[in-house]
């Protein structure tokens, strides 16, 4: 698969992911396989994406791809640090002031992995695509 096909593959991805979280309750638990075989073809083409770009020559192309890939895989990282540290503060709820540290960090983690990484990836991925 080209490069360019991969990257429109996966804008097409990531705007079924995005409208499928304004569906229906009964919809999105109905398709919720769905939605998972599509979040692991999103990483994986994420993962596809830096092996293809290790191979290009430097310059701002090669810049905007792997920017592109880790913004790819960066949900996945950031919601398991996201329930790593939600978890931890759960443990750490009689200690105050490392509660908060910790929920800090978990808000933090979940904002990445849901507004950032997401709209990183289509930032770059345009650019990318332009480059193309």
């Amino acid at each position: 698969m080209k490069t360019k096909n991969l990257l429109y593959t996966s804008l097409i991805i990531l705007v079924i992911l995005v409208l499928f979280f304004f569906m229906p309750l009964g919809f999105q638990r109905n398709m919720f396989v769905v939605l998972a075989v599509l979040g692991v073809i999103f990483l994986a083409f994420g993962v596809w994406l830096l092996i293809r770009t290790r191979k290009m020559k430097k310059g701002k192309l090669k810049n905007y791809l792997i920017i592109t890939g880790c913004a790819m895989i960066a949900p996945l990282v950031f919601a398991i640090l996201h329930n790593l540290f939600y978890g931890l503060g759960i443990m750490l709820e009689n200690i105050l002031w490392l509660k908060y540290i910790v929920e800090v960090l978990s808000a933090g983690f979940f904002i990445i992995a849901l507004i950032v990484a997401p709209i990183t990836f289509l930032v770059f991925a345009i650019f990318s695509l332009k480059k193309l």
